[in-house]
C-alpha cells in the first residue's frame, strides 16, 4: 500500500522534505511513501492501492487551480469510501469548508470556500503574528494541549508558521473531534483554547487537519533560514529557541503522531524500532567484505591490487560518481577529514576488508557460505560465482544504487558479487515505486555482466524471478508452497484466500568498456517480517506447520545457486521451453483474460511469453489480434487485470 504525498504547485520544499522523512520514519516499514502531482490525483487510478494522501504545507491557492474539480471529486470520493486524508498547514486549510487568512491584511487576505471541506466549518488564521511566505520569520515552537485519552502526554510542543485554527470545531460539528487545542488562543478572541487539530469522520474514512507541524524535525540544519536573508538567522535566539524546543519534543511528536494514524487505521513503527533509527541512519555504517573459501586466496589479493591502483593516492579514497569508498579496518582521521573538505557532500563508505570471525550479528557468514556449498551440490553447479564475494551491511541507501551508480567501484569486483544490507533507507523499485526494508526482509543486488552476443538481457529478470520461487518450491516438502509470480517480475503468495506480494526483481544495465552490458539484479523479498503484507514464512507455516521457517542465509544461497543454473543454461541454449514451462508453472496468468488500457480497452487472453524478446503474448478475444507488452514498459494491476503504461 502506498502513501501519496502531494508535491506540485504551491508546495513548500522544505515542508514537503521534512512530510516526507518523518512519513518514512513512522510509517516507512509498512508504507510506499510515493510523491504524486495534480495530474497523477486527476488521471491515474491510484485509489485502491492508496492507505493515506497527504497534502503537506504550501500555499492553498495554488492547490485549488490544480485539483479544481475532477482531483477533488476523487479525493472527496476515495475518503467517504473507506480512504485517509492528512491535511497540514496550508493542506488543513484547504479541506475545510472554508478558509479565512489575514481577512484584515488586504495583502495578505485569502477567504472563500473550499470543494473538499472535510471540516465542515471555517479555518481561520494566522492564529499567531508574523507570517512571511516562503520563509520561517513567523516560525516559532508552539505549546499544543492534546485530548487523546489515548496517549498519555497531555502538552507537546510543535512547530508553527501561519497555519490556522478551526473555529468553535467541536461546538457545532457532529463529526468532528478535536485531538489538540493550542494552550495560547493568539488571535482567537472567543476561544480560550481554540482547535489546532481536528478528526474528521467522511463517511467511512477519516481526515486529520492540523494547523501546526508536528512532523518538523530541527536535527537537520535545512530550515528555509539557512538560504533566506528574510528567515531568522542560525545564530538568532529566535531559531535557537525553536531548534531547542523541537529537539526535546521529537519523540513526543512522533508518538503523537503514532497514536493519531493508529487510531485511523494505520500500521505505524513500534516503539522499540525508533530506537535503532539513530544507528540506522547513520551514513558511516561500515560495508564488510567476505569471499568463500575457494575464491579468497586469488580474489582478495587481486582486489586489493586494483584497488590500490584506482584510488587516489593523496586521499586514499575511492572516488566515484554518487560516493566515495575508504578501504582499510579504519578510516585514519586525516583521510576523514580530507574527504569532508573535497567531497562535494557525497557520503564516504567504509569498506573493511575480510575479517576472521563474524561482523554482522543480524547475518550468519558462516552459515550462508555453508548453505551455498550445499545449494550448489544439490544442483550441480560447484563451479558457480554468484556469492562468492559478498558486500554486507547493516544499512545503506540501497543496495542496487551503490552498486548501480558507482561504476568505477563495481568494475572492481568479479561477476556474481553481491550486496545485501539489513536496512534500506531509499529501496528501490520498478517505476517511481520503492521497496520497503524491513527487518526480516531479504534485500539484496547481484552484479552480473552479460555479453552482447549472448541471449538478450530482458530475461534475466524471468530467470531471478524463476530463481526466486525455485530455490523455496524445489525443497522437499515445499513443493505446493502457494508462491508464484506475477508479470514480469514480482513474487506473489496466496495466503488466508487472497494474493499478496511479497517480493520482486529489478535490473538496472549500463554499458562496460569490455562490450558487456554490467547488469545489476536486485531482489527485495518478505523473508520473516509480516509487515508491509505477510512474509514467505506465515505461508509456509499456514501450508504446513511442520515445515522449518526458511533463514536469510539459507534464503539467499538458494536463490544464487537457483540463479547460476538457470543462467548457465540459458547462455548456453538461449530461452525456450525449458525454461518457459518452468516459469508458466509458477506464474499466475495461464489463460488469463485482461484489460489493455491503452489499446481501447481491448479484452485479450493471455498466451505466454515470446522467446524473441521476452514480450507478453496476449490475443485479442474479439479481433484475434496478437499483441506483444515489453515487460519494461506496462505496469499489470492485478486487481483491475489490466495492462497499462508504467508511469
Amino acid at each position: 500500500m502506498n502513501v501519496l504525498l502531494y508535491q506540485d504547485r504551491g508546495t513548500a520544499p522544505n515542508a514537503v522534505r521534512q512530510t516526507y522523512l518523518c512519513l518514512k520514519e513512522v510509517l516507512g516499514h509498512a508504507y510506499d511513501i510515493i510523491r504524486v502531482d495534480a495530474r497523477v490525483l486527476r488521471c491515474e487510478p491510484w485509489e485502491d492501492a492508496c492507505a493515506m494522501v497527504v497534502v503537506p504545507g504550501g500555499r492553498d491557492l495554488p492547490y485549488c487551480e490544480d485539483l479544481h474539480g475532477l482531483a477533488n471529486e476523487r479525493l472527496r470520493r476515495y475518503v467517504a469510501n473507506g480512504g485517509r486524508y492528512l491535511g497540514i498547514c496550508a493542506g488543513a486549510y484547504y479541506a475545510s469548508s472554508s478558509i479565512e487568512f489575514e481577512k484584515n491584511d488586504p495583502v495578505m487576505r485569502i477567504c472563500g470556500a473550499r470543494e473538499l471541506a472535510f471540516f465542515p466549518g471555517v479555518s481561520r488564521g494566522a492564529i499567531y503574528p508574523g507570517f512571511v511566505y516562503n520563509s520561517e520569520r513567523g516560525a516559532r515552537a508552539v505549546p499544543i494541549l492534546l485530548e487523546m485519552p489515548y496517549f498519555k502526554k497531555e502538552r507537546v510542543d510543535v512547530y508553527y508558521n501561519g497555519g490556522g485554527y478551526f473555529v468553535h470545531a467541536d461546538a457545532q460539528h457532529d463529526n468532528v473531534r478535536v485531538l489538540a487545542r493550542y494552550a495560547d488562543p493568539g488571535a482567537c478572541d472567543d476561544e480560550p483554547h481554540p482547535a489546532a487539530i481536528v478528526h474528521c469522520t467522511v463517511g467511512q474514512g477519516h481526515a486529520v487537519l492540523m494547523g501546526v507541524h508536528p512532523e518538523y524535525s530541527a536535527d537537520m540544519a535545512d530550515f528555509t533560514a539557512a538560504s533566506s536573508p528574510v528567515g531568522p538567522p542560525h545564530n538568532s535566539p529566535t531559531y535557537a529557541a525553536i531548534v531547542r524546543a523541537l529537539i526535546d519534543s521529537r519523540m513526543d511528536r512522533h508518538a503523537m503522531l503514532r497514536a493519531i494514524f493508529q487510531q485511523i487505521g494505520l500500521k505505524t513503527r513500534k516503539i522499540d524500532q525508533f530506537e535503532n533509527l539513530e544507528e540506522e541512519n547513520d551514513t558511516r555504517q561500515p560495508l564488510f567484505l567476505a569471499f568463500h573459501a575457494q575464491t579468497a586466496v586469488d580474489a582478495w589479493p587481486l582486489l586489493e591490487r586494483q584497488w590500490h591502483e584506482a584510488i587516489d593516492p593523496t586521499r586514499g579514497i575511492l572516488a566515484c560518481k554518487h560516493h566515495d569508498f575508504y578501504l582499510g579496518d579504519t578510516i585514519p582521521q586525516q583521510n576523514d577529514a580530507k574527504h569532508n573538505e573535497d567531497s562535494d557532500n557525497k557520503p564516504l563508505i567504509h569498506l573493511v576488508p575480510p575479517q576472521q570471525e563474524q561482523t554482522e550479528p543480524w547475518f550468519d557468514l558462516a552459515a550462508f557460505f555453508a548453505a551455498l556449498d550445499g545449494q550448489r551440490r544439490a544442483l550441480c553447479v560447484p563451479s558457480a560465482s554468484s556469492g562468492n564475494v559478498l558486500l554486507c551491511s547493516t544499512v545503506v541507501d540501497s543496495t542496487q544504487s551503490l552498486l548501480h551508480d558507482n561504476y568505477t567501484f563495481t568494475s572492481l569486483f568479479p561477476d556474481g558479487t553481491v550486496c545485501v544490507a539489513a536496512h534500506q533507507q531509499a529501496g528501490q523499485g520498478r517505476g517511481r515505486n520503492s521497496w520497503i526494508s524491513q527487518a526480516g526482509a531479504l534485500q539484496f543486488s547481484l552484479l552480473q555482466r552479460h555479453g552482447y552476443g549472448q541471449p538478450p538481457l530482458v530475461f534475466l529478470q524471468y530467470l531471478l524471478a524463476v530463481a526466486v520461487v525455485d530455490s523455496v518450491r524445489s525443497r522437499p516438502g515445499y513443493e505446493d508452497v502457494p508462491l508464484h509470480l506475477k508479470w514480469p517480475n514480482d513474487v506473489y503468495v496466496r495466503y488466508a484466500g487472497q494474493l499478496f506480494k511479497v517480493g520482486g526483481i529489478l535490473v538496472n544495465t549500463t554499458t562496460g568498456p569490455d562490450s558487456k552490458l554490467v547488469a545489476i539484479l536486485g531482489c527485495g523479498l518478505n523473508v520473516s517480517n509480516s509487515d508491509p503484507t505477510v512474509s514467505l514464512n506465515q505461508v509456509i507455516h499456514a501450508h504446513n506447520p511442520r515445515l522449518a521457517s526458511l533463514t536469510l542465509e539459507d534464503t539467499l544461497a538458494g536463490i544464487l545457486a537457483a540463479f547460476d543454473a538457470l543462467y548457465a543454461t540459458f547462455c548456453t541454449r538461449g530461452m525456450d521451453h525449458w525454461f518457459l514451462d518452468k516459469y508458466y508453472r509458477y506464474w499466475l496468468h495461464s489463460n488469463q483474460v485482461i484489460t489493455l488500457a491503452e489499446h481501447d480497452h481491448a479484452q485479450v487472453l493471455v498466451r505466454g511469453i515470446s522467446k524473441e524478446h521476452g514480450f507478453l503474448v496476449a490475443l485479442d478475444v474479439g479481433t484475434g489480434r496478437v499483441y506483444e507488452l515489453q515487460p519494461d514498459g506496462n505496469s499489470f494491476d492485478m486487481m483491475k487485470n489490466m495492462i497499462s503504461i508504467k508511469k
